[in-house]
Parts: C-alpha cells; sequence; structure tokens
C-alpha cells in the first residue's frame, strides 16, 4: 500500500464527509483555489491548515498526518458535528475507496 501525500489524505476526509469543494472550503476556511490545489497535489499542506484541520476534525488528527488509525467510538462521541456525522456516514457504509480508510478504521 502506497503511503497518500497529505493532499490526497485531504481529499479522502472531504469525500468522507460528504462535502462538495466549495462547502469544504467554506467550512475549513480554505479558499476554493487553495483546496483544489492541495488536493490536485499542485501545493503542500501548511501547518497552519493541518491545524485548522484538527481543530474541525481531531479524531482524523494521526490519519491527515501519517495515516495513523481512526478510532469509531471517538467519532462517534466526538463535541465536533462533523466527526459524528463521519461516524454515521461510515456506518451507513458510505466510505470512499482509494484512500485506505477501511483499514484504519477501527
Amino acid at each position: 500500500m502506497a503511503k497518500l501525500k497529505a493532499g490526497e489524505r485531504l481529499k479522502g476526509l472531504r469525500e468522507i464527509t460528504g462535502l462538495t469543494q466549495a462547502e469544504f472550503a467554506e467550512v475549513t476556511g480554505l479558499s476554493l483555489i487553495r483546496l483544489r490545489n492541495l488536493e490536485h497535489k499542485k501545493a503542500r499542506v501548511a501547518e497552519d491548515e493541518f491545524e485548522k484541520i484538527g481543530v474541525l476534525f481531531p479524531q482524523f488528527v494521526h490519519w491527515m498526518t501519517y495515516e495513523g488509525d481512526i478510532d469509531m467510538e471517538d467519532l462517534k462521541n466526538s463535541d465536533q458535528n462533523l466527526c459524528r456525522l463521519i461516524a454515521a456516514r461510515i456506518d451507513a457504509g458510505l466510505i470512499p475507496s482509494g484512500y485506505h480508510l477501511e483499514e484504519k478504521i477501527k
């Protein structure tokens, strides 16, 4: 299994939320152009962007930074609505393919 670039993991996170690029950009405070560049590996995710993502999606910090595991119980009990939404989408089998998420969700 090849290691994903941070921009690819960001795209996977967006896809698992079910949000469009425009919606995800608005939620995260990224510009739409910046998000597109990150997702298409035309730019690197900056530290402050990792921090913004970490605040909104604390249960995904380990996965976003080094493809670490995602704790399903933590997702279900998160203070963040989007994390609870992701937990519901996972329970419904709505996991995007190509990001190895199914292997990282514990």
